[in-house]
């Protein structure tokens, strides 16, 4: 029964976070890292408080209240720089030093909008492979392209793409005409 109950919970938790993550990444394109982080602290705070209602008379005292305070100007500045982190592709630094600590094939991803920043980081020996998701969705066919000279479309960061948040049901990116067309 034990096992049943944690499996239950831990699927719940999984369905819980995918369901949060998606709000989050709505609710940041709309009004901002900043402000949804603040609603985020603001809703989880009310939303644990029935949890911690009892022991909350313990914290009530001065040193506890400014370490909690300073705690959340933290967690804050933290969860702001991750948030950029996410935003300009900055994953890359974190597998240049796995790269360092393990013998295997390291693969990041992170912004490869087009095949030039997946060689710069190959170059610098970030990793070992390059995971290109935008830049294959703006087109498919990118390499083949790449390896015979032609031009090819890459990604303008228009987030059309991101089909879970846009409510559509395929993958794809709104910008299907050549090259020129789109830089127009």
């Amino acid at each position: 029964m034990d096992l049943l109950f944690s499996l239950l919970f831990a699927f719940g938790a999984m369905l819980c976070w995918g369901i949060g993550d998606f709000f989050i990444q709505r609710t940041t394109r709309v009004v901002g890292n900043i402000e949804a982080l603040a609603w985020i602290g603001i809703i989880g705070s009310i939303g644990l408080t029935p949890f911690v209602i009892n022991d909350l008379t313990q914290l009530i005292n001065t040193s506890n209240i400014i370490f909690l305070i300073a705690l959340g100007i933290v967690v804050f500045v933290a969860a702001i720089f991750n948030f950029q982190a996410l935003k300009e592709g900055k994953f890359f630094e974190y597998s240049k030093d796995i790269k360092k600590m393990i013998n295997k094939p390291v693969i990041s991803v992170g912004k490869i909008l087009d095949l030039d920043q997946a060689e710069k980081h190959l170059q610098n020996e970030d990793c070992d492979l390059v995971a290109i998701g935008r830049g294959l969705i703006a087109d498919p066919h990118m390499i083949n392209k790449f390896m015979k000279g032609e031009n090819y479309n890459f990604c303008l960061e228009c987030d059309g793409c991101r089909y879970l948040a846009m409510g559509k049901e395929s993958l794809e990116c709104p910008f299907d005409e050549d090259l020129e067309n789109r830089l127009e």
